[in-house]
């Protein structure tokens, strides 16, 4: 037999001792006062005395046993062993255990976060009991479904979890909830419940682990008897500095650019957490450029620094750190820029890095029919226009190619990065065929308005072959009474950052007397807009939209580059902007920056399968000063890694003749990072949310895991077992009544009213 609430029992019992010196009290000798009659009354005691001891024990030990029954009643005594956390067919106990980046953070014996969630791991397996089934899965995203479902094999269990290792991914508790839920309900009895099914979740619930502001997930129905047991939120946070972003101005380096960063730093943006955000402090940033070949050899640069001065109060800074200098590129080939600052709590969010991609030049194709040299300048063709903004002069280290787009073919676009294309009109379904392969395999796509159409039907090819949520009129808007002009307000995007504090005062002389302008989709917003909002200039997203949003499919088509569309041909009748100072600044970021992002230079969070370059079959690691070994990463034929990267690096993408094709660099998830603590109470309800209309959350006591967690599990599922709370209310309530009637029988009331009757009479 086992006890649910052994405290409360042993306040019963000792609360037996009441009855027992109430006795004792009564038995106090008292003073003797005589009188007449008292010998009468003495002798009459004499007789009766040994009648009166064995009524007042009798009486004595019902009071007793009533309060002892009464303990043991709401002491809740269970008829199983107390090794076993169920009867029968055993209970599923799932442990969801914390490995995200936040549990490395360190207590003062040196012991990360992640060793303690699993030395209480392995005390709630020693707890169960033979017929007890375990689950295991880590939470780093995505969450790793080690055992699921639940296996009787408990040592196994253990075993899985020994590998559980540190990631630097944040903690996906949604979706290893859906897991669960999935895991109980495929193995339920027909006519049975998930209600045997328990969930501990073993985590410091710091904010970079788990985001409450998202919504919980209803999992289970109402009425469900899901019981959730977690380990109780830390109640402190610690301090802790992170990179958040790491930002070169030039993410593509050309020949004609002698040396990476020189009037170009790059921005380093850090962001503070917990203790830390209240003291004056100062940190050091350390940019490391390494060199990476078309072997996947590595060759280290030259190292800058700069440091940050804190005030308290102060939660973000952004320095403008001077790039390590990079020798120009002679040939083709790849660069890391990596950040690093002071070691503190989270080492992992210490250190982050970017991909550059270095080559001779960039070779851009414009798909226009060319005007007859020797026009006068004001009735220079599109086509004449681009190719002076993107190379201006002949040592230019961008090399332009005039294409046909009524005659596209697969080996021109596969020699050229970036497509400008001036006569979307010309092209042909295989034409629009082959240029989503371009952009699909990391090309860049410029795309302007013909200037001689007045009826736009080619827009539906191009927003269906570039599946792209935007929607375009049949005709062009007609600005000839008050020409609009372009929006002063400074451009965010990344693709405009070098330029962008120059835009403002760049874009007030531009007119714009025609343009063809499309409506985005909801929530998008414009690189450039006109005065009144029209979307001018917009581009896509680069990089494979499914991979955007948490927890999606990744199913839908990879596509590495990017799409930039401009709202105006580059004619006179639509635009006065080839004749003004911006048209060469913005043709050539457009152009660079665009091709770097919609290069073979990726970079991104851990904790998702990652897009490799086209043609990629392995993701090598290329190896790095004191880093980590790590083993190789295969990609699949869609161009995504078969499994998905959890932990930071620098990787090369390798094809299958060992040729580099590019660089994939994987950072610590920027959210990942916080340690401010979460309140407990937050905490608490956000987990009841997992039932509809509220689960019993139980939060455990770390130092006795094992204890802690068999008997929550033991009282959640009290109902199930065979408890003897009820029969011993039953007797307790039978006793009160026996010692009710045995009082009135033992205190001779009824004897002495008969007396006093026959004395009448």
């Amino acid at each position: 037999m086992t006890l649910l609430h052994p405290a409360l029992l042993a306040t019963g019992l000792a609360a037996l001792a009441i009855p027992i010196i109430i006795h004792l009290l009564f038995r106090r000798r008292r003073k003797q006062v005589l009188w007449g009659a008292m010998r009468f009354l003495l002798e009459a005691y004499t007789k009766q005395r040994r009648t009166l001891t064995i009524e007042q024990l009798m009486l004595l030990l019902i009071r007793c046993a009533i309060i002892a029954a009464v303990a043991l009643a709401v002491g809740r005594p269970l008829l199983t062993g107390a090794a076993a956390l169920d009867g029968g067919d055993g209970r599923d106990v799932y442990i969801l255990i914390d490995n995200s980046l936040t549990a490395a953070v360190h207590n003062s014996e040196g012991q990360t976060a992640l060793d303690r969630h699993k030395a209480a791991a392995v005390a709630i397996l020693d707890a169960l009991g033979a017929s007890d089934r375990a689950g295991l899965i880590a939470l780093a995203s995505p969450s790793e479904s080690i055992v699921a479902p639940a296996s009787s094999d408990l040592s196994g269990v253990r075993a899985a979890l020994d590998r559980v290792e540190l990631a630097d991914s944040q903690a996906n508790l949604p979706d290893a909830l859906r897991v669960v839920a999935s895991a109980s309900a495929a193995d339920a009895q027909p006519g049975a419940h998930s209600e045997r099914t328990a969930i501990v979740i073993l985590s410091d619930f710091y904010e970079g682990s788990v985001d409450l502001s998202r919504d919980a997930p209803v999992l289970f129905p109402v009425g469900a008897a899901v019981t959730v047991l977690a380990s109780a939120p830390t109640q402190k946070g610690v301090g802790n500095v992170q990179i958040e972003r790491v930002e070169p101005m030039r993410s593509l380096i050309l020949r004609a650019d002698e040396t990476i960063g020189a009037s170009a730093p790059v921005r380093v943006s850090l962001r503070r957490f917990g203790e830390a955000v209240s003291r004056d402090d100062s940190t050091t940033v350390q940019l490391r450029a390494l060199r990476v070949d078309r072997t996947a050899g590595a060759t280290a640069e030259s190292v800058t620094r700069a440091t940050v001065q804190w005030r308290a109060g102060e939660t973000e800074r952004v320095v403008g750190a001077p790039a390590p200098a990079l020798p120009a590129a002679v040939d083709e080939g790849f660069a890391v820029i990596t950040a690093e600052i002071d070691r503190d709590a989270l080492v992992a969010d210490n250190s982050r890095s970017v991909a550059l991609r270095m080559q001779d030049q960039l070779h851009v194709a414009i798909a226009g029919r060319r005007a007859d040299s020797g026009v006068s300048l004001d009735r220079l063709a599109p086509e004449e226009w681009l190719k002076l903004a993107l190379a201006p002069t002949a040592n230019s280290p961008i090399e332009i190619t005039n294409v046909d787009p009524a005659a596209f073919d697969a080996p021109t676009l596969a020699s050229v990065s970036v497509v400008a294309l001036v006569r979307p009109d010309l092209v042909d379904a295989q034409g629009w065929t082959l240029l989503r392969s371009f952009v699909d395999a990391g090309g860049l796509l410029l795309v302007f308005p013909p200037a001689s159409a007045t009826v736009h039907l080619w827009t539906d090819a191009f927003v269906d072959a570039m599946d792209i949520p935007w929607t375009f009129p049949r005709e062009s808007v007609d600005f000839d009474d008050a020409p609009a002009q372009l929006s002063t307000d400074r451009p965010r995007a990344p693709l405009l950052r070098l330029i962008a504090a120059e835009l403002p005062s760049l874009a007030r002389p531009v007119h714009v007397r025609r343009a063809l302008l499309p409506a985005l989709s909801e929530g998008a917003s414009p690189l450039l807009a006109l005065g009144d909002g029209g979307a001018w200039l917009a581009a896509s997203p680069a990089g494979a939209r499914s991979l955007d949003a948490p927890g999606a499919d990744n199913e839908a088509s990879l596509s590495r580059g990017q799409v930039v569309y401009i709202g105006s041909a580059l004619a006179s009748s639509w635009t006065d902007l080839p004749a003004r100072p911006i048209m060469v600044a913005l043709m050539q970021e457009i152009v660079r920056q665009g091709a770097a992002m919609s290069s073979a230079s990726i970079a991104l969070d851990a904790g998702a399968v990652a897009p490799a370059p086209a043609r990629t079959v392995e993701l090598q690691p290329v190896a790095t000063v004191g880093g980590e070994v790590r083993t190789p990463v295969a990609v699949n034929a869609e161009g995504l890694t078969v499994i998905p990267i959890r932990k930071s690096g620098i990787f090369a993408a390798v094809d299958d003749r060992g040729a580099v094709r590019g660089v994939v660099v994987v950072s610590p998830t920027s959210s990942a990072s916080s340690t401010v603590a979460q309140a407990p109470d937050a905490v608490k309800i956000w987990l009841s949310k997992v039932v509809k209309g509220g689960a019993n959350i139980i939060f455990l006591n770390e130092k006795d895991i094992s204890s802690s967690v068999g008997g929550a599990l033991s009282r959640a599922n009290a109902a199930d077992r065979s408890s003897i709370s009820f029969p011993l209310l039953i007797a307790a309530l039978v006793l009160a009544l026996l010692e009710t009637a045995l009082a009135r029988v033992f205190s001779h009331a009824a004897r002495s009213s008969m007396l006093g009757k026959g004395a009448q009479a």
